[in-house]
């Protein structure tokens, strides 16, 4: 997915339902670190440019327009580096909060739904907005465009179908698919094919970064010291992620989430997930984004792309690894694996010249859930607790990983793209081969090393 492309479903996804008032430039002022300007954004009167060499706070309490009812908050801007920001607002209730959110230069909008956004939570006055620079030197800020508004609060698992399926988005967890149901499929036992036993089994992002670094706290997962990891679901306890857009079509959604860093209790990471999930006749088309602001160096580091969980029924993993893609070469079965974690057995090294990357768990029938990443180098996968469950949240659970070896990017959009599918092994591959250039995936290549 391009930048230009990623650019597009942004604006789509969060000002679609929102006017924004649009400003005129009105020639750049120098500011001081620290400094507090009068700003009347929200009330669409002419924008100023801003140049920045430290904290800046705009400050809309002269602001009527910034004196309103709102759970969403939009900004279309320019930007010449990274910013954090800081807005200041009051509750329905009366309470003055704070919450945190980044911009980056490779954008040009950006929007924010309000902690609670999903239990019905209200603000009804933004204060102010305090704007710093991430990286040393100057950085120009021009806001072009900013709104409130009150989004309809949507469900918490929100659903799209077709004639084929039906998709569950899960807002509570930061936006993951839970739920996917097949209505051609011959198996009246299994309704949800997908596992959501917790916030780390979804189909969800996850990136893996530093281990040790100055000013990171490492979390522990068990006896491990685990790394920096924002998970979209949430973390090991169960804290979910936040949703930070959502725009849906009859046939799509797509959601920004900010993930939390799964092996600590409660901790946001400074990364951004977007997603857009898109149903075609036979098959889910999910294009991915994830931009983080930690600044932090990141390895060269095996990434889920993505972290796959089905119910413990489709037991057997079926993949293609021959000389032959897109054939109908014969394909690899793995009837009895065993747990991935800490298992050498369970990664499955795919040829550089295998493009036909897709894979599958099935049961003993040849019926399963089919995923397709192009431009991986191996699949991770393995069994949890076998025991042929149907249920999708029993905590016995099967797993795959395509997998990539790249760093997790700072402050760039790091893009790609997965097509998911339900069916036999023969009609997955049938659908996956009428589809498989639907993306190269470049990104997943030019960022390692």
């Amino acid at each position: 997915m391009s930048i230009k492309l990623l650019k597009q479903i942004l604006c789509i996804a969060l000002c679609a339902v929102l006017a924004l008032g649009m400003l005129t430039a009105c020639g750049s002022v120098e500011t001081k670190p620290g400094e507090t300007v009068a700003c009347a954004a929200f009330s669409g009167e002419a924008g100023k440019s801003y140049t920045l060499t430290g904290p800046l706070t705009l400050d809309f309490s002269a602001d009527e327009a910034a004196q309103t009812a709102f759970n969403r908050v939009a900004l279309e801007y320019e930007l010449t580096t990274p910013v954090r920001c800081v807005m200041l607002y009051t509750s329905a209730e009366g309470e003055e909060r704070s919450e945190e959110f980044y911009l980056s230069e490779t954008l040009n909008a950006f929007s924010q739904l309000i902690d609670g956004y999903l239990e019905g939570a209200q603000a009804k006055q933004l204060k102010s907005i305090t704007v710093e620079p991430l990286l040393e030197g100057e950085c120009t800020l021009q806001l072009k465009a900013a709104a409130l508004a009150v989004q309809e609060v949507l469900p918490e698992v929100l659903i799209i179908e077709n004639e084929h399926y039906e998709l569950g988005v899960d807002l509570s967890m930061g936006g993951g698919v839970s739920h996917l149901v097949d209505k051609k499929s011959p198996r009246d036992d299994i309704e949800n094919l997908l596992n959501c036993h917790d916030t780390g089994r979804l189909i969800q992002q996850s990136y893996y970064g530093v281990e040790s670094y100055e000013g990171y706290k490492n979390g522990k997962y068990g006896e491990n010291v685990w790394p920096y990891n924002p998970v979209q679901g949430g973390d090991l306890y169960n804290n979910c992620s936040k949703i930070v857009a959502v725009a849906a079509t009859e046939d799509t959604v797509t959601v920004v989430s900010r993930p939390l860093d799964w092996a600590k209790d409660g901790v946001y990471t400074y990364a951004y997930y977007t997603n857009t999930y898109t149903l075609q006749k036979d098959l889910v088309r999910v294009d991915n984004t994830v931009i983080d602001f930690s600044g932090y160096p990141n390895p060269d580091r095996h990434q889920e792309l993505p972290a796959f969980y089905t119910v413990s029924a489709l037991n057997n993993f079926v993949f293609y690894n021959g000389a032959q893609p897109w054939s109908g070469d014969a394909l690899t079965y793995k009837r009895d694996l065993a747990f991935w974690g800490g298992n050498p057995d369970a990664y499955f090294t795919l040829s550089p010249d295998n493009t036909e990357t897709w894979c599958a768990w099935v049961d003993d029938s040849d019926y399963g859930v089919g995923l397709f990443t192009p431009n991986v180098e191996l699949l991770l996968a393995g069994r949890h607790k076998y025991n042929g469950d149907t249920r999708s949240n029993a905590d016995p659970t099967n797993y795959v990983a395509p997998v990539c070896t790249l760093s997790l990017p700072c402050y760039e959009p790091l893009c790609y793209s997965y097509l998911v599918g339900a069916g036999t092994v023969e009609e997955l591959r049938t659908a996956f081969t009428a589809n498989r250039d639907f993306a190269d995936n470049a990104d997943l290549r030019q960022t390692a090393g």
